[in-house]
């Protein structure tokens, strides 16, 4: 073994040694990037004893006709055609090689004829046909090289250049000019020589002619002796999927309609899938291999498709309409064996026809003249497969985690979607099936197996989905006397948790019919409440009733005043907020929370603490009553927190448990929608002990988060009696917010103002120099590259911009805007109003100009009358120059909608500084600005001037855009 070996070796096999090892990369790099490197590799191809050496020597000649083949000169590149010839006899076609070795050499082969087909190879595809009369090694090689063709020549591929598509299409041409005919004759010969000999090659083959079908000449396929071999091949195990893809091919190869159909009458493949559905579906009898019932659905479907595609194109003019009628004629001799394959027991197969099947099913009984009785039969039938086929086999396990069980949950999607589609097309013949199949299988609940009643109630409550009319006709009719069923023959009480999960979901979406006749509530109602529902021993099942037990108090909570009580004594130890971390005092402290709390998830809490909310902030519910309630249920989270904050435990601890609390006060609060004299005094305890746990963990980000959130239920309920805590909290706030907590802070601010409105006045004029710094600190600074790449820092710093001036055009919309030039701001208001026309400029956000130049407008028309000298300097030092240089930026894109409305905010601020300064206004905008600034020429500012004085907005607006940009 000499050096060279020995170096490959031990890059591929690295030692203890990393020195040798680096040495031995560095040689190989070396050799790679050598220019005559591929000349060593392949003398040494010919004389290594290692594969592994081969295989590397190979990859260096692959490397060399990828990145430099352009470089060698023309005599190096017919060395080294003539070595890989010699290769292919000598060595590949005389000893079967590793599949590794044989893929690599393959590629070399292919990447030549890529380079130098046809202009310096010619003959490439000849001396690769000529070659495989040695044998089946050689057929092998060939075909393996026919494939790597397809991916390396005809397959689109976004990141090849130009060039290398041209001459991939200049291949391609000089192929169906020239060698495509004889490669054709090749794969029949292939074919027939092997199919019983070698049938891995007779496949191989059969895979490479359905990559070639999509882009040559049809006929050289579609012809007696080829269509023979792919008809017969259906009947061999060891063929039928790939000849199965052949047939999928020419099937669906593109061209005209009435080609295609008569393609599709001449090759009687509706003939020959009803002579191999037996095969392909008593294949799929057997569950470990159902492959080629999938390939054959997948044949079946595609054949429809095309006849049902052709059928709606030639039936549209006069002319081609006995084609569609052929057409239409020629589907509905094929729709039974559609419908066979949709109504096989294997799930894969069945789904690889769903697409038509929902395809057909929304458009046939569209057609002309309606639904004959075959149609109808047709729908009827889909309706009956449809039953059988979301049932759950047997090897089902019902977890979500297992990926058949996930396929069949997206399986049985899709039937559902087929099942509204035939109720949609067919609707009373639809409720009469649906109307059978549910009370059969609810009269016979206890004797029929569960998949079989779960089918029934699932068909049920998809029907619910689509069929909204339906959920509000509940006082009487087939759907109450279905519900009514359910309950009477006790199917609340089934052994089995998916038939309750279905029950219950079911109960939410008809929820109408408890508002019809609340004597059902108590009976479903106990069922979520107890072991059924939300104290299952299944953490899954929890979580789900947990959720529908809310939705189902809020859509029927106008009749819930007799189980209110009841509700909410259920769930009083299932609200205390335990605490899951490891710090042992607060293990202690939480410890003597009831054994149910502690098995119940957050989320699922959220979710209870919400339904006390809706419960207690009822229309019915005495005034009286709502103050106890909720004093009973807020009083003791406000313990907890004075607990917790007692232990005065270091650093973050603590911080988890105490949000969480937080955060449950919020869900209680979702349920009123305004507070009372009896409701107010618990709010606000809640609302105190919020902002104690933000002043004392001010560093959380949970805990921040969540009182903001509180502070916007409060502003919802209390604006007046919370603004003395807002004016407290929110230069807290401010001065510790982060990135993402301040547009919840400004949104906030502006909430504040829409519930308080003037009041809001010394609550903004506390926070807006405040605001405006903490924008300026936590806005990125990025160049114009990045703002214009939108990377994600960009589209950060847009959504905190976006806020801000958002705050400040609420301030002037509610005529708040003195707060900028009160006595502690003043001194800072050029830095406000400067930030402002910042905003004007921001070219890449049309949305964040548009509410600036309105700002401006509004401060024009608020702060006019003032006399107010520095803001009249300011508009004409600043505003004017930037309400032309963001008309005229380079970026706007003037066709655009949210552009134009700004263009119309910044020309409406013109109109209004024109009626503010009157002649002063024209004078500088025309002979300071517009003359000696910008040098327009004389008849534009003359334009400019008559639109601004005398023109509407719109024409205002055009000039802008055509005579003043292009100026």
């Amino acid at each position: 073994m000499d050096d060279f070996e020995m170096a490959v070796l031990l890059c591929l096999s690295p030692t203890n040694d990393p020195v040798m090892v680096n040495q031995a990369l560095a040689y190989c790099n070396q050799v790679k990037e050598s220019a005559d490197g591929w000349k060593m590799c392949a003398q040494r191809f010919a004389t290594a004893s290692q594969d592994q050496v081969r295989f590397f020597c190979l990859q260096v000649i692959e490397e060399t006709i990828k990145k430099r083949y352009s470089t060698i000169s023309y005599a190096d590149k017919s060395q080294l055609r003539a070595i890989v010839l010699n290769w292919l006899a000598e060595v590949f076609g005389t000893r079967e090689e590793q599949y590794y070795m044989k893929s690599k050499f393959s590629l070399i082969v292919a990447l030549l004829i890529k380079f130098d087909y046809p202009e310096s190879w010619p003959t490439a595809f000849q001396d690769l046909m000529n070659s495989i009369s040695k044998g089946p090694l050689l057929v092998d090689i060939f075909l393996s090289v026919l494939h790597t063709i397809d991916q390396e020549v005809v397959q689109f591929d976004v990141n090849r250049l130009p060039e290398e598509h041209t001459h991939n299409t200049l291949i391609k041409d000089t192929m169906r000019e020239t060698v495509l005919p004889a490669l054709v004759d090749t794969w029949y010969h292939i074919l027939v020589t092997y199919c019983q000999s070698h049938p891995r090659l007779a496949s191989q083959c059969l895979d490479v002619i359905q990559t070639y079908i999509d882009w040559i000449e049809i006929t050289l396929i579609v012809n007696e002796r080829l269509l023979t071999l792919f008809f017969t091949f259906l009947s061999d195990e060891r063929l039928r999927g790939n000849a199965c893809r052949c047939l999928e091919e020419v099937v669906q190869k593109r061209m005209d309609p009435i080609k295609k159909l008569a393609m599709l009458r001449e090759i009687q493949i509706i003939t020959v899938l009803k002579q191999t559905e037996q095969t392909a579906l008593a294949a799929d009898e057997d569950e470990l291999d159902n492959s080629f019932g999938e390939q054959m659905a997948d044949l079946v479907s595609s054949v429809a498709t095309e006849l049902f595609e052709a059928w709606e194109k030639l039936s549209v003019h006069t002319e081609s309409l006995p084609y569609g009628e052929t057409a239409l004629s020629m589907l509905n001799d094929l729709m039974p064996t559609v419908l066979k394959f949709f109504d096989d027991m294997h799930f894969h197969v069945s789904d690889n026809v769903h697409e038509f099947v929902l395809r057909y099913v929304g458009r046939i009984h569209k057609k002309p003249g309606g639904l004959t009785a075959d149609d109808v039969n047709t729908y009827l039938t889909v309706l009956q497969i449809v039953q059988r086929r979301v049932r759950y086999p047997e090897w089902f396990t019902f977890s979500r985690d297992a990926e058949e069980d996930s396929k069949f949950f997206e399986y049985r999607k899709n039937l559902g979607t087929v099942f509204k589609g035939v109720t949609k097309a067919l609707p009373e013949a639809s409720v009469a099936f649906l109307q059978q199949v549910v009370l059969q299988a609810l009269q016979s609940a206890s004797s029929i197996p569960m998949p079989d009643l779960e089918s029934a109630l699932f068909l049920f409550y998809t029907y619910g989905e689509t069929h909204r009319d339906a959920l509000q006709k509940m006082k009487e009719g087939i759907f109450p006397e279905i519900l009514q069923a359910m309950i009477r023959n006790n199917i609340i009480c089934y052994p089995h948790h998916e038939i309750l999960l279905e029950v219950v979901e079911i109960f939410v979406r008809y929820h109408t019919f408890f508002v019809c006749h609340s004597q059902f509530i108590g009976p479903v109602l106990a069922m979520f409440l107890d072991e059924r529902g939300i104290r299952s021993s299944r953490s899954m099942i929890r979580s789900r009733f947990c959720c529908l037990l809310l939705r189902f108090v809020k859509a029927t909570i106008t009749v819930f005043q007799p189980f209110a009580e009841q509700t909410l004594a259920s769930i009083k130890d299932l609200l205390p907020i335990v605490y899951r971390g490891k710090v042992p005092a607060l293990v202690a402290l939480s410890a003597s929370a009831p054994a149910a709390a502690s098995s119940i998830a957050s989320e699922d809490q959220a979710s209870l603490y919400e339904v006390v909310g809706v419960l207690i902030g009822a229309p019915w519910m005495p005034p009286s009553q709502k103050g106890q309630f909720l004093q009973a249920v807020i009083a003791p989270m406000c313990k907890q927190i004075e607990d917790v904050m007692n232990l005065q435990m270091q650093g973050e601890a603590g911080g988890e448990w105490l949000y969480s609390i937080v955060e449950m006060l919020g869900y209680v609060t979702k349920g009123f929608n305004s507070a009372t004299e009896e409701t107010s005094a618990a709010f606000m305890m809640g609302l105190e002990a919020a902002l104690r746990v933000v002043y004392r963990y001010p560093q959380h980000t949970m805990v921040r988060f969540k009182v903001i959130m509180y502070l916007h239920r409060m502003l919802s309920l209390l604006p007046h009696a919370v603004l003395p805590y807002l004016q407290s909290a929110m230069p807290h706030l401010l001065a510790i917010a982060q990135r993402q907590d301040i547009e919840e802070l400004i949104v906030l601010l502006n909430q504040a103002i829409s519930a308080l409105k003037g009041s809001a006045q010394p609550l903004c004029q506390l926070v807006v120099l405040p605001l405006l710094q903490k924008v300026v600190q936590l806005t990125p600074q990025l160049t114009q590259t990045e703002i214009r790449q939108s990377t994600d820092e960009a589209q950060d710093r847009l959504r905190l911009l976006n806020c801000y001036y958002g705050f400040i055009h609420g301030v002037a919309l509610a005529n708040l805007s003195n707060i900028f030039i009160a006595p502690e701001n003043l001194p800072h208001v050029n830095q406000v109003l400067s930030s402002i026309v910042q905003g004007c400029m921001e070219a890449q956000d049309a949305g964040i100009q548009k509410i600036c130049f309105s700002t401006l407008s509004k401060l024009v028309d608020q702060w006019g009358a003032a006399n107010l000298s520095f803001f009249r300097q300011f508009i004409l030092d600043q505003v004017v120059p930037v309400c032309f240089q963001a008309a005229m930026h380079p970026l706007l894109d003037v066709e655009d909608h949210v552009t134009n409305q700004m263009l119309n905010e910044n020309l409406s601020l013109q109109k209004s500084l024109l009626k503010w300064l009157g002649p002063d206004f024209v004078q500088f905008v025309c002979d300071v600005y517009l003359h000696q600034t910008l040098h327009i020429p004389v008849e534009i500012i003359h334009e400019y001037r008559h639109h601004l004085e005398q023109s509407q907005l719109n024409h205002f607006r055009d000039f802008f855009k055509t005579r003043l940009r292009a100026s």
